[in-house]
């Protein structure tokens, strides 16, 4: 999963569980979308893109696996006066540090590649306020993210929307990363199938 808390369509989550589950081997039934799916309603306010690059993913253990570079896109529908619901999802590639595989069934080499495509939605309760624009490019951010997870440059971009955040609540995930040569792990929830070795 993405270190960064708050995770390109509104449809790509049943994309994202259908390929990842066909690429670990498992029926897709088996690893159904979580609850609550990856769709928001309302009235929708910000559709915007950003180039982030050297953000650090973890694996099930929480521990720094790869960097990615990704362009991610931020959709954001007004629910109510203070209620919004935001689908954030990218598409990009990773690079892998020596250690413990994503899946947690191994180890990994350093510099093994591959993509990455995630999904995330969650509701938040707070005051829309944008510091940016609402659509179209937000820029390059360079997260400078290191295998111990610091990373210098990191931004919430839910700050550049929000201010009074008061809580987020219903999140659901999924993420896949596939290697042409060492394997796909699929991510979503509390679930882990397949994983990227060697």
């Amino acid at each position: 999963m993405r270190i960064r808390a708050g995770r390109i369509v509104a449809g790509l989550g049943a994309s994202v569980l259908a390929a990842g589950t066909a690429l670990v081997g498992v029926p897709p039934a088996e690893a159904a979308e979580p609850a609550g799916g990856f769709s928001c309603h309302g009235t929708p306010i910000v559709d915007a893109t950003a180039r982030i690059v050297d953000e650090a993913d973890g694996g099930v253990a929480g521990k720094v696996w790869s960097l990615i570079n990704i362009t991610e896109r931020f959709q954001i529908w007004r629910e109510a006066p203070t209620r919004f619901c935001v689908i954030e999802t990218d598409v990009g590639k990773f690079r892998s540090f020596a250690g413990e595989s994503p899946g947690g069934t191994g180890t990994i080499a350093a510099n093994r590649r591959g993509i990455t495509l995630g999904v995330q939605r969650f509701e938040l309760d707070g005051t829309f306020h944008p510091v940016v624009p609402v659509s179209g490019s937000l820029g390059r951010f360079d997260f400078e993210c290191d295998q111990q997870a610091r990373c210098p440059g990191n931004v919430r971009f839910s700050q550049l929307f929000f201010t009074d955040i008061t809580g987020t609540s219903g999140a659901v995930f999924a993420e896949v990363d596939i290697s042409k040569r060492h394997g796909a792990w699929l991510q979503s929830g509390t679930t882990s199938l397949g994983d990227i070795t060697g």
